[in-house]
């Protein structure tokens, strides 16, 4: 209970700035925090990537995350200096449809696999956040604000696999089912 009040009251402020109409707020910490909330392609690949990285071993379970965190950031470099690149989108619905396969189909990866995926993938989804960075933004605390953002719907997946693992990993495998089947028709609209 006290988890779950303590990620409304830290989202709360995300929500206020989740739409224009903030006269000196665009760009800041608060835009940051609710950009990967409000892609649904972020959406979907963050928790998936959660849900799956939380089914793995208790040693690794965080180094897919943390990878993703870490390349993400890198990615957003990529996107602040260059801007996008054609077929961005299809790479990013790409990416979700990996994450939702490997957690739909199962699959396990060795820790390197699993966080050169998690890297991989990230690369791509930072370079979007980077690319669609408010122009007048304080780069520093949008960029903090998505990688918080980010790092928090890869722990809400994480902790429904906890939650999930033990008796109910079919439901995970259904989650990630569904996630594939969305993922799936995200791909086919950007072609």
């Amino acid at each position: 209970m006290k988890t779950k009040l303590l990620i409304t009251l830290l989202l709360l402020p995300a929500l206020a700035h989740a739409h224009p109409g903030h006269a000196g707020h665009e760009g800041d910490i608060g835009w940051g925090l609710a950009h990967p909330f409000t892609g649904f392609d972020h959406l979907l690949a963050a928790l998936a990537l959660g849900l799956w990285a939380g089914l793995h071993d208790k040693t690794s379970r965080w180094l897919p995350v943390a990878a993703f965190i870490g390349a993400n950031a890198v990615g957003m470099l990529g996107g602040l200096l260059t801007g996008t690149f054609t077929g961005i989108e299809t790479a990013l619905a790409v990416t979700v449809v990996l994450f939702s396969a490997s957690l739909a189909g199962g699959f396990r990866a060795s820790a390197p696999l699993a966080c050169g995926l998690a890297a991989a993938c990230a690369l791509i989804h930072g370079w979007a956040h980077g690319s669609e960075a408010p122009s007048s933004a304080n780069m520093a605390a949008y960029c903090g604000g998505v990688l918080a953002g980010t790092l928090a719907i890869c722990g809400v997946g994480m902790g429904m696999a906890r939650l999930l693992r033990e008796r109910h990993i079919l439901v995970a495998r259904g989650i990630g089912a569904v996630s594939t089947i969305i993922a799936a028709g995200m791909l086919l609209r950007s072609l």
